[in-house]
């Protein structure tokens, strides 16, 4: 766990890139229950449709009381939500808690999906249990039918765990990590905005009550037009030339 990631932060990013890859895998199943052929990007499907997939990251502070001293002590609870394809029992037992083992990486993903997904090696997930003695994941494979609802309880990455019913009646995931070090104020926020400048789906950051939503960037962020200092009435103008080739799209 230590030796794969030097920086311990590093579990956000990969809990956020779970939740991108389900989001696509869902993104494209309900572009085919609507009969339209995915593309080859996620990115080509309309902002529309992808709007309907946000992904929710938040901080929270919460009073818990010591078990040994028992006295009030606070710490922060970071969790990780999407609305993408869920999980269940079997990709649990043979994808999620399998060491190296990855959904992303099977005939079964490249029969279904043609983008390339984030998660490919099966060993992200491990990266929470270096700020983390508790992890809960909340899943739903499809919505209120039965029990698809899932809970797990994991307390560091030992040969057991706690899965039991869950409550969730909607399809999707919430990872939420209970943290033995807290985030300093607004850190959180940056972390999330450093890596999800280009995601295609958006990412809404609750830190410790501060709301932020974050869009993927856009051309129009980075064009202008302004007046050339080296020649009277000349501008210098930076414009963008959108393409779109087989295979290269930008």
């Amino acid at each position: 766990i230590y030796d794969v990631y030097a920086d311990p932060q590093t579990f956000v990013r990969e809990l956020i890139q779970n939740a991108l890859d389900a989001s696509r895998c869902q993104l494209y199943a309900k572009l085919r229950d609507d009969g339209i052929d995915p593309p080859e990007y996620t990115t080509q499907v309309s902002e529309e449709r992808r709007a309907q997939f946000p992904i929710r990251v938040s901080l929270s502070r919460h009073e818990i009381i010591n078990p040994l001293s028992g006295e009030l002590e606070f710490q922060q609870i970071l969790a990780v939500e999407d609305v993408g394809f869920g999980m269940d029992a079997e990709i649990i037992e043979r994808y999620l808690l399998q060491v190296g083992r990855s959904y992303y990486t099977t005939d079964e993903f490249r029969r279904q999906y043609r983008f390339v997904p984030c998660s490919r090696f099966g060993v992200g997930f491990l990266s929470v249990f270096a700020v983390s003695d508790e992890v809960v994941i909340d899943t739903c494979k499809a919505n209120g039918i039965g029990d698809s609802a899932i809970r797990l309880t994991l307390t560091g990455p030992r040969s057991y765990l706690l899965r039991e019913k869950g409550q969730r009646h909607s399809r999707g995931t919430c990872v939420s990590v209970t943290l033995r070090e807290p985030f300093e104020p607004g850190s959180f926020t940056r972390l999330v905005l450093g890596w999800c400048k280009r995601v295609e789906f958006p990412i809404q950051v609750n830190d410790l009550g501060n709301v932020t939503t974050v869009n993927s960037e856009t051309p129009e962020q980075f064009t202008c037009e302004i007046p050339d200092v080296t020649e009277e009435g000349a501008t210098l103008a930076v414009r963008a030339f959108p393409y779109n080739n087989a295979g290269v799209r930008g």
